[in-house]
């Protein structure tokens, strides 16, 4: 299996992006690797005030996680203190990419109204 990630940040001090205040160059932020052998993917639909364990399939030894969804919510890694996940402004989706050992990951939806959707993909291997 091959996976292939980018993470290209750039923050700008105005919006025609000549005041650079960080510009990552691409060609260093760019990643590509065939050492794993397994990836998981699935799609996100958790209820009004509730909580979802994400399922890795059969990815027993994940090394990176990609999760995406319509609204903010709070994630757990590994059992660990909730992220907030936020949305910028004018902003549809929230995002998180995680390169690491990660055992398990929680999404709480925070919303007292409205279903959260999104998707995730992990990455890794079936055995240690």
């Amino acid at each position: 299996m091959r996976l292939k990630t980018t993470v290209r940040v750039q923050a700008f001090l105005d919006t025609t992006m000549k005041r650079a205040l960080f510009n990552d160059d691409a060609t260093l932020s760019q990643m590509q690797t065939d050492g794993y052998t397994k990836q998981a993917n699935s799609v996100l639909s958790i209820a009004p005030e509730a909580t979802e364990s994400l399922s890795f399939g059969d990815v027993t030894l994940v090394k990176g996680l990609y999760l995406e969804v319509d609204q903010e919510a709070k994630v757990r890694v590994n059992g660990g203190d909730a992220l907030q996940m936020r949305m910028a402004v004018g902003a549809t989706k929230a995002k998180l990419f995680l390169e690491a050992d990660v055992s398990q990951v929680t999404v709480e939806n925070t919303d007292d109204t409205a279903v959260l959707t999104g998707f995730m993909c992990c990455w890794g291997d079936p055995t240690a």
